[in-house]
């Protein structure tokens, strides 16, 4: 039997404003495109692909695609040599199967958290760039990072995997964002899903995250749950 478990969410939840860097994994409508052309020409230069892909082979679009070109090799989502010309990477591919890159960030951010137990260590549900001002204005002093989470972060669960921490700056100013959550736990083999939609006022993104948890977590949840129906 799924068990809902959105109280146990809502009750353990904190936010906090942050700076620093991350990549999220995006759509990107044109890179289907782009690599599909890469991948059935491997051989074509720069000029090729301004000619057949763009019908313009003027400086500035020559400009362009090398610098496309040049971010897709830095990305790791193709390589070249001279015998065989361009081709796709594992990471290329995926990028062609998703539509999705990876892109670099910087800023403030607003990070959902979500700690069950004091004895475990958080769980990241959802990290999104905010205005600048969330972090520099807000109405909570700036504060130390927590020894918790560790440097960087590093020491929280990540719940999504399109997302990944690059650097985060050593303080924090705690928030709330008001958010509807809806959480199920499967009790057999730990998979939980939380749904988690923000204010409107907010203007954050609503998220979906899928994870699994350990069976030390699981078990405790599963207590919690126990002890929320018989009260």
């Amino acid at each position: 039997m799924i068990l809902d478990i959105t109280n146990i969410v809502n009750s353990n939840i904190t936010y906090r404003i942050v700076t620093g860097e991350i990549q999220s994994l995006r759509p990107n409508p044109w890179i289907r495109g782009f690599l599909m052309y890469i991948q059935e020409h491997p051989q074509a230069n720069e000029q090729d692909i301004c000619r057949e892909m763009f019908c313009d082979n003027g400086k500035a679009r020559l400009s362009a695609v090398k610098n496309i070109l040049f971010f897709f090799k830095q990305s790791g989502l193709i390589c070249y040599d001279k015998i065989n010309g361009y081709e796709l990477t594992q990471e290329g591919l995926k990028a062609f199967e998703s539509s999705e890159i990876w892109q670099g960030l910087k800023g403030a951010f607003a990070v959902t958290l979500w700690t069950p137990d004091s004895g475990f260590a958080p769980f990241l549900l959802n990290i999104q760039p905010v205005p600048d001002h969330w972090y520099d204005k807000g109405s909570h002093p700036i504060e130390d990072m927590s020894e918790i989470y560790g440097k960087d972060m590093q020491n929280v669960k990540l719940c999504s995997d399109k997302v990944k921490l690059v650097k985060i700056g050593e303080m924090m100013r705690q928030t709330y964002i008001q958010t509807d959550f809806k959480a199920k736990l499967n009790p057999i083999n730990g998979d939980v899903t939380i749904k988690g939609t923000p204010d409107s006022k907010s203007n954050l993104k609503s998220y979906d995250v899928h994870f699994k948890l350990g069976k030390e977590m699981l078990e405790s949840l599963c207590a919690d749950n126990e002890d929320d129906d018989a009260a």
